[in-house]
């Protein structure tokens, strides 16, 4: 489990979990994070981003005061959707604890 404190800004990051063939220049990664074991909906989605070095790809997303998403202090499940035409993978990752 992840710890991040609520008042700071940063990304969470999910390298090992980028599906084979993804495409970073059209592929869209989105998290969802969620307080009860329900599955997410359409609302609870957040765009992300990728980051691409020489060695692997990230996908991420800005966590905190001014990021994509604001956390108050709780434990979330975390939920990332990788969308490559045809395909839509959903998975839950992991949980993040925000204090």
């Amino acid at each position: 489990m992840r710890r991040i404190a609520a008042v700071s800004q940063r990304y969470l990051d999910l390298g090992a979990l980028v599906p084979a063939g993804t495409d970073t220049t059209v592929d869209l990664v989105e998290f969802a994070f969620l307080a009860t074991d329900a599955d997410p909906i359409d609302a609870d989605w957040k765009v992300g981003n990728w980051f691409v070095s020489a060695t692997r790809i990230v996908a991420r997303i800005l966590l905190g005061p001014g990021g994509t998403v604001v956390l108050t202090p709780a434990t979330y499940r975390v939920w990332v959707r990788v969308t490559s035409s045809p395909e839509r993978v959903v998975q839950r990752v992991g949980r993040v604890l925000v204090y």
